[in-house]
């Protein structure tokens, strides 16, 4: 999960760096595009009470059963983010047929689709478009297997609990990654740098299907150029960003 939030903000950062870089032509007529996104503001993050002691676990664990609804090619999920430097805003995400979907609606909003070995990168605002291949390492970077699987580096973790929004709810934290329960649902993903919150997610749904609608490209968007901006960027690898 955190791989494809890290994902959406690393492009959101990247856009914003080339738009600063080189003058926009103006948008060719078309559909506007904007992302289909629905929601309330995420509530901001409160300070954690200190975790109860939890004993470490290997093995299957509530996050992966609950997540094992998406161990097939198609989902969506739609969850509202509260970071104290980004503030608030709402992201969809979606698979199906090897293809992804993620939209941020905020201070900033923006659509991406990962599709035919591309990723493509929609700026609603300047109507403004960016196109990239995707390189295999890339791609296994966005993989959710060892999440549902209960393996890598979400085989062992801690249990606990910490109160947010006035309600306590118990957790499974996977090294600073934690899953907030509401019964058997995950209702929110808080990560943290030891005590502190670093960001928190709030789950609004989850389902096993997909809009194939999702991942059409949207028309009306100029490209720009990325062959010279990527050059001076480098591989994009998600470890650049913390992840």
């Amino acid at each position: 999960m955190k791989k494809l939030l890290a994902l959406a903000l690393a492009l959101m950062m990247m856009f914003a760096l080339a738009a600063c870089g080189e003058e926009n032509e103006p948008a060719t007529n078309g559909s506007a595009g904007e992302p289909a996104v629905t929601g309330q503001d995420a509530e901001q993050p409160d300070t954690p009470e200190p975790a109860d002691e939890g004993n470490t676990e290997v093995g299957k664990s509530k996050t992966a059963k609950f997540f094992s609804q998406l161990s097939g090619d198609e989902y969506t999920m739609e969850m509202s983010v509260s970071d104290p430097e980004l503030g608030s805003y709402t992201t969809i995400s979606a698979m199906k047929d090897d293809m992804i979907y993620s939209s941020i609606e905020g201070d900033y909003s923006s659509i991406t689709i990962i599709r035919d070995g591309y990723m493509y990168t929609f700026d609603p605002a300047s109507m403004t478009s960016m196109k990239m291949p995707m390189t295999e390492q890339q791609t296994e970077m966005l993989e959710v297997d060892d999440l549902i699987s209960g393996e890598g580096e979400y085989a062992t973790f801690t249990e606990g609990s910490m109160e947010i929004d006035g309600k306590k709810y118990d957790y499974e934290d996977f090294g600073g990654e934690r899953f907030c329960f509401d019964g058997k649902d995950v209702v929110y993903m808080v990560y943290m740098e030891g005590d502190e919150i670093v960001s928190q997610v709030k789950l609004v749904s989850v389902s096993n299907k997909a809009d194939k609608k999702l991942f059409e490209l949207p028309e009306g968007y100029t490209e720009m150029d990325m062959t010279s901006m990527m050059e001076g960027l480098g591989d994009f690898n998600l470890e650049d960003f913390g992840y």
